[in-house]
């Protein structure tokens, strides 16, 4: 959804840091995508292996979350 709302703002205004925040949004959203899959199939099969794999996910994905605000901050 935050990607979405990106990219309707660069329809507004062309901005280096807006436009480096959704092109990291845009790589965060099917890792989120991912994650929940992992998740349901943990739910479904009792196997930790697929918490583990949704852990390493979440782990890359708050670097790259943290990335792209710090683009978007440098917007203020």
């Amino acid at each position: 959804m935050y990607r979405d709302f990106l990219k309707e703002c660069l329809s507004i205004v062309d901005y280096t840091p807006l436009q480096n925040g959704y092109i990291l949004f845009t790589k965060i959203a099917p890792m989120w995508e991912e994650v929940s899959k992992l998740i349901n199939k943990a739910g479904e099969t009792h196997e930790l292996l697929f918490l583990n794999q949704a852990s390493d996910i979440l782990l890359e994905l708050s670097n790259k979350e943290y990335e792209a605000m710090n683009q978007l901050s440098r917007i203020c």
